[in-house]
């Protein structure tokens, strides 16, 4: 099990720490890092939904988007309730685009129900100053 660490706006109260039940680190073909492209599904999620999430990462947006120039990386943190935080580590404003116009034209598997299908339910491209990724980076548990 990985942990994931998110600041508080309220100070007084220090950062909080979240444990996610499941996490993955995929890297990508782009090793300079100035994007991150963060994905928000909030729990709780039916086990239904989360295994519609799953076999949709795996089989239909992770094939989509694993060859992008300009993909640094994906770390994908699924949480206790259900809920998935997903971190796009992109080299560029084009490469945020590309990587969305990937998902979005990636067409529904004959297996999966449109109904079960749903976005984020809040995203952000958060600028960063360059970070260079000197190759796969490793996942250390907790």
């Amino acid at each position: 099990m990985l942990t994931s660490r998110t600041d508080t706006d309220d100070r007084a109260a220090g950062p909080r720490r979240d444990h996610a039940a499941a996490s993955t680190w995929a890297p990508g073909p782009a090793h300079v890092a100035t994007r991150l492209l963060v994905l928000e599904f909030h729990g709780p999620r039916a086990p239904d939904l989360v295994r519609a999430e799953q076999h949709a990462f795996e089989r239909r947006i992770w094939p989509a988007v694993h060859d992008l120039p300009g993909l640094v990386g994906l770390l994908r943190s699924r949480q206790p309730d259900g809920g998935v935080l997903v971190v796009v580590v992109l080299e560029s404003d084009e490469a945020v685009g590309a990587c969305v116009d990937r998902v979005v034209q990636a067409p529904l598997l004959e297996d999966e129900d449109e109904r079960l299908v749903r976005g984020p339910d809040r995203t952000r491209v958060v600028h960063i100053g360059a970070a260079a990724v000197p190759g796969p980076v490793e996942a250390v548990p907790s």
